[in-house]
């Protein structure tokens, strides 16, 4: 097994590309990504970070006025695209929230599929 220095260097350096890095990066399940904070590790996107959305419903108020209430008992978790990306590290399935400028899309060849280390020889 051999490092693959190539990939290391472009993990160290945050070269990624030209397009890598637009304002916001776009996010998809099919691609890898390195993380900060967690050096050497490649992560997947699963989703956006879940809110709470209680269900509303129209009521007559005392005042005989009519107003929305919210309904804590029902309602559905949201994906909320302003928030923290959903990230798991590869092979692994505990979801970490990310903050999307900690985030960096990593090549194919840059990490491997099966441990999920950048830089890793057998990948």
């Amino acid at each position: 097994m051999e490092l693959d220095r190539d990939a290391l260097d472009r993990y160290i350096t945050g070269n990624y590309g030209e397009d890598q890095f637009r304002g916001e990066i776009e996010l998809n399940e099919n691609d890898a990504y390195s993380v900060d904070g967690h050096a050497g590790i490649a992560f997947r996107f699963v989703g956006w970070e879940q809110v709470w959305r209680p269900a509303q419903y129209l009521a007559i108020g005392e005042d005989g006025e009519e107003c929305w209430v919210d309904d804590n008992n029902e309602g559905d978790r949201e994906d909320d695209p302003d928030g923290m990306a959903r990230m798991v590290m590869v092979g692994d399935d505990h979801e970490w929230l990310v903050d999307v400028s900690d985030i960096h899309k990593i090549g194919e060849d840059d990490y491997c599929g099966g441990c999920g280390q950048i830089g890793c020889g057998w990948g």
